[in-house]
């Protein structure tokens, strides 16, 4: 957390005094927001490219274009600013919903694992994966792997694993609110795996649980708390990424 907070603190200064040069008139001639909206939006396509987010490669292009089109020859500047914003957000929305990362899981025990309890990591075609995975209505969820997933709507997913051990979620466009206050982790360590753009997480843990946060963040938020939980408690690593969203943890 140190070092990310040095390399942004650096390129803070280094955007600073690139708005200094532009002031005193050294240097191209670009303006000083289009520098500021650039700061933000190339570390975004950056970690989309690296996590593979569509919506935010889509976006973070879309915006550099209309930022920059002035600079390219016709028809490519033509494009109105507000139009560009539109069309990239259109078609971040769209093809994210398109070609969503799904999990190659099964349930053994058909949508609720109530027949034998776990979920079973499997090389599976689509097809027959969608046929057993239910990945927007299911609210109770049990075994060592789960995943849900919410698009334009609201969700409460309730986590009833007793050995869970790893877990994935996703948001688009929706909120919702994960129930994990009455989990166990397996062997006291597990994963989740959040993706969440253009939508808002909550996430209900225990108090006596520790988290580690590697979320991902670009232009949004991904607040895990105040880790106060020492010595050899449960921890739960949170992975994933934010893309204009925003993701909260509450201890009960």
């Amino acid at each position: 957390m140190r070092s990310k907070n040095l390399i942004w603190g650096m390129m803070f200064v280094v955007l600073a005094g690139l708005i200094l040069l532009q002031s005193m008139g050294i240097g191209p001639s670009i303006n000083p927001w289009t520098l500021v909206f650039t700061f933000f939006l190339v570390p975004m396509l950056f970690y989309s490219i690296r996590g593979g987010q569509i919506f935010g490669i889509v976006f973070s292009l879309g915006i550099l274009y209309a930022l920059y089109d002035n600079y390219l020859p016709a028809p490519f500047n033509q494009i109105s600013t507000w139009n560009m914003i539109l069309i990239s957000l259109l078609l971040a929305i769209g093809l994210s919903l398109i070609f969503r990362k799904r999990k190659s899981w099964v349930s053994v025990g058909g949508y609720h694992s109530g027949v034998d309890g776990d979920y079973i990591k499997s090389k599976v075609e689509d097809k027959l994966r969608d046929k057993f995975v239910n990945t927007t209505t299911m609210e109770d969820l049990e075994g060592e792997s789960v995943y849900g997933s919410v698009s334009f709507g609201d969700a409460l997913k309730y986590v009833y694993s007793q050995s869970l051990e790893e877990a994935h979620f996703d948001c688009s466009l929706g909120a919702m609110k994960l129930f994990l206050d009455n989990a166990k982790l397996k062997d006291d360590q597990a994963t989740l795996h959040l993706e969440c753009s253009l939508g808002s997480i909550i996430v209900y843990v225990p108090m006596s649980w520790r988290i580690i946060n590697n979320l991902s963040v670009v232009l949004g938020e991904g607040d895990t708390g105040n880790d106060h939980v020492t010595g050899d408690a449960p921890t739960l690593i949170v992975t994933g990424s934010v893309n204009l969203g925003s993701i909260k943890f509450v201890r009960v």
